[in-house]
């Protein structure tokens, strides 16, 4: 919730695989508008949905239009990954909004987008869907880990990769560091000077999804109702953070020595949270790899484009062994 991350990338076939190049990156923060929108978003009414809907596609539009004449780009295509209202694969449905037919018509390049449903569709979780070109874009290694709003994992075996959200991630540090007027906590300090609340701990870890075995997913809206949810009233905002960083970071350990893991590269807003980071490295066995700070920022994005690129080569882009789907599939809608 906190922007759109734009990245020009260009992708080259070879005989070795495919090599990209992330050309330039821009991040456009949400305005004060655009931000309560989003957040009421679930509560309003099917005409208001339908308008927000059109009207953000507009707003990714023009925001694309803005960037490609300012750096003065070619692309040949768009994708546009749109923002997630609803997410329940088990009821059947996911929601992106950001209507692609607004994109291309706004910028005269054919757009792709939409690019969770069919999964849905065919029994999947449509999440999480950027292993497909971590096993392509990045070959070097066989474990990911993006802490974003959620944080999320993903295996690249021989045969298969295995991928899944692991557990909350910056949605609810964010969520509290704003309730202390600062936009998120700086280097996990605000955490880093607080002390665990030992009954919230053992709630977090107890809870019913961590112990779910994949493919799973969870829905960011969830996740904070539910965890307000075990709060008490004298619980104070430092503890609060420093309990969530103890919780992620014991997730993301046990998960990654459960499967003998050996190196994994860690991306998202979350490596750059160093109190964060050095509780995972105190935990775990495996070596923890951050890369180069435009890959952490632009890392999605630029994977987003690989799946629209996909969609448009007609290309699987979504993988069954991830999402628990009855077969690969190749998501996207496609607006000319």
């Amino acid at each position: 919730m906190d922007g759109v991350d734009l990245a020009y990338c260009e992708f080259t076939k070879s005989t070795s695989g495919w090599q990209v190049e992330l050309k330039q990156t821009h991040c456009v923060a949400y305005s004060d508008q655009w931000l309560s929108r989003l957040v009421h978003l679930p509560e309003q009414s099917a005409e208001i949905f339908a308008k927000a809907h059109v009207y953000y596609g507009k707003y990714l539009g023009q925001m694309v239009k803005k960037f490609i004449e300012e750096y003065e780009l070619q692309p040949d295509l768009i994708a546009s990954h749109g923002q997630t209202v609803f997410h329940a694969p088990k009821q059947g449905y996911t929601v992106q909004i950001g209507h692609g037919a607004e994109i291309a018509a706004s910028t005269g390049i054919t757009t792709v987008c939409d690019l969770r449903t069919t999964d849905v569709a065919l029994g999947g979780q449509g999440a999480p869907i950027v292993p497909l070109g971590e096993k392509e874009l990045f070959p070097d290694y066989n474990c990911f880990i993006n802490i974003g709003g959620i944080t999320n994992i993903s295996f690249h075996q021989a045969d298969q990769v295995i991928a899944y959200d692991v557990c909350m991630g910056n949605i609810l540090l964010d969520y509290f560091a704003e309730e202390m007027n600062l936009p998120f906590d700086d280097g996990g300090k605000l955490a880093k000077s607080g002390s665990i609340i030992p009954s919230l701990l053992d709630r977090l870890n107890q809870n019913q999804y961590v112990k779910q075995d994949p493919p799973k997913s969870l829905h960011a809206a969830d996740v904070v109702s539910e965890t307000l949810q075990l709060l008490q009233d004298d619980d104070v905002i430092p503890d609060v953070l420093r309990t969530l960083v103890e919780h992620i970071s014991h997730q993301i350990a046990t998960t990654l020595d459960a499967n003998n893991t050996a190196e994994v590269m860690i991306t998202g807003g979350g490596a750059f949270n160093s109190f964060l980071i050095e509780k995972i490295k105190s935990k775990t066995k495996a070596a923890i790899v951050i890369p180069e700070q435009q890959i952490i920022e632009y890392k999605e994005a630029l994977i987003i484009a690989f799946l629209g690129l996909q969609r448009i080569l007609k290309k699987p882009n979504v993988l069954s062994s991830v999402t628990g789907a009855s077969r690969d599939s190749i998501n996207g809608a496609v607006y000319l």
